[in-house]
């Protein structure tokens, strides 16, 4: 190691150590030393020590710089649909260092670690080029992730790697919404007032921007949430519309979602039926009306209805059983189901014979008003569904009902 010397008062005194320097260097710190006693040639060579160990010091540094190689691949996800974007990516290739590199070469590799392309050249490196995402046969290659791995030979078969990764994606995102309930009610009631749409949704990359679009039977947009990013798991729709925030018709609506990826590759969900029923105000003073998750549900007492063991319907009870009809139309587009129960007084055979023929009486009667008869499904269950017990009279006139129920639409 050279060490140099600061004079002071005539007496050497140690600073700092420098790496090796080389021969003249040395010669000059030999006749710095040898001269101290006289000061002014000890300035000049101290400043031609400075400038000596300047240039020594530079070519040291120089020689101790190791090469090395970098690639990067801009941009990292790439679409090469030939749509004029985002079709191809600019691989930048640097080396790094004064040692001569002998060859190069640049594989693409796909996530299994095979090498799908290849390029070499056999002296000077390219500091740009383009790659389209093909093969080394011109071939399209599949979506995926790939990695660009650059190789420098340099003497002594010293070799030196670099990689980049890219992504390929030219397919649009794919995923599936669903809807519980399938049908709701958005009146406030407290019961089935919303849909809860759930997502989900997959993308090579990711999502960059998301529609929920809901269309009437005619396709007109009733709904349209939308945001950037990907979409919250789940998204609530109080049955009103984008426009006047007002409740929308009594129908069938379609939910589909459209998805954009951050390479601009857009595609959308199959569609998804979700069904809106909303009870018309109807006044009945005869009958009692209660929503229940199969829909609107009408008890009549088969006291009012029929005499005693017998199906014929009596004149009273008519007045009841036009508020029904005119409850009937209202949903012209749903199914009505007309359920007969009686006691367990008498044998159960019995019991379900008598309990399907009131059914079938009321049916009639419903049809003789106006209403297709494809409308109704009608069933007799007897005494196997009580709402009271059949050990007290009360009890007994309690079971001995026909039930009709306003179905709640299915999907379309």
């Amino acid at each position: 190691m050279a060490i140099i010397y600061i004079i002071k008062n005539m007496q050497p005194r140690k600073v700092f150590h420098l790496p090796k320097a080389d021969e003249i260097i040395r010669f000059i710190l030999r006749r710095l030393i040898n001269n101290m006693k006289n000061s002014g040639k000890f300035f000049k060579y101290l400043v031609v020590l400075i400038l000596s160990l300047f240039v020594s010091l530079s070519a040291s540094f120089a020689k101790s710089e190791e090469t090395s190689i970098k690639i990067d691949a801009v941009p990292f996800m790439i679409s090469p649909n030939n749509d004029g974007d985002l079709d191809s990516t600019t691989i930048n290739l640097e080396a790094i260092g004064a040692e001569k590199i002998k060859a190069w070469a640049l594989d693409i590799k796909n996530d299994k670690g095979d090498v799908i392309r290849k390029m070499s050249w056999p002296d000077e490196m390219p500091g740009i080029i383009k790659w389209d995402g093909k093969d080394s046969y011109e071939l399209p290659v599949p979506d995926g992730k790939y990695s660009i791995v650059l190789t420098a030979q340099l003497k002594k078969n010293k070799v030196l790697t670099s990689s980049s990764p890219v992504i390929v994606d030219c397919s649009p995102p794919t995923g599936a919404i669903s809807v519980k309930p399938e049908v709701f009610s958005p009146n406030n009631d407290g019961k089935d007032d919303a849909a809860e749409f759930g997502t989900n949704v997959n993308d090579l990359t990711f999502i960059a921007r998301w529609q929920l679009k809901i269309t009437d039977e005619n396709g007109t947009v009733a709904m349209l949430f939308k945001g950037q990013g990907a979409p919250p798991e789940n998204i609530s729709w109080d049955g009103k519309d984008s426009y006047y925030k007002k409740v929308v018709p009594d129908g069938v609506y379609t939910a589909r979602m459209i998805l954009e990826d951050s390479l601009r590759n857009s595609g959308e969900t199959p569609g998804i039926k979700v069904r809106v029923f909303i009870p018309p105000k109807v006044i009945t003073k005869e009958i009692k009306v209660k929503e229940e998750d199969k829909g609107i549900k009408v008890n009549l007492s088969s006291n009012i209805l029929f005499g005693e063991g017998r199906a014929k319907l009596q004149d009273s009870s008519h007045k009841a059983l036009d508020e029904v009809v005119t409850l009937v139309k209202a949903y012209p587009e749903n199914k009505v189901a007309i359920e007969g129960h009686t006691d367990s007084v008498g044998s159960g055979e019995y019991n379900k014979k008598l309990s399907l023929e009131r059914a079938q009486a009321i049916a009639e009667y419903l049809i003789s008003k106006g209403i297709p008869k494809e409308r109704f499904l009608v069933k007799g269950y007897g005494e196997e569904k009580p709402i009271a017990s059949n050990k007290t009279r009360a009890g007994q006139l309690k079971n001995r009902r026909v039930e009709i129920t306003i179905l709640k639409s299915e999907k379309k």
